[in-house]
């Protein structure tokens, strides 16, 4: 199987691209912001925030965002308390 990738171009027509590893974090973010809402009943308003935040940046091709806004999934749960 290839490698998983999603090419954007940046404001300056630039590629922009999220690798296997981009993925995974991503997936790993979106994980405990699901975890986060279905256990401790976080406002769906707040999540939906997080992930149009994510999903904005990366239409936009703004990858140094999305891995940003993603990069600690595991302290995903102290922003919301």
């Amino acid at each position: 199987m290839g490698k998983k990738s999603i090419e954007f171009v940046d404001d300056d027509d630039r590629p922009c691209v999220l690798t296997d590893k981009d993925y995974n974090q991503v997936e790993k973010y979106y994980s405990a912001l699901l975890d986060l809402y279905s256990k401790q009943g976080v406002d769906m308003k707040e999540v939906i925030g997080e992930l149009l935040e994510i999903l904005t940046a990366a239409d936009k091709g703004d990858r140094a965002t999305v891995l940003n806004v993603t990069q600690y999934p595991e302290d995903v749960a102290q922003r919301f308390n």
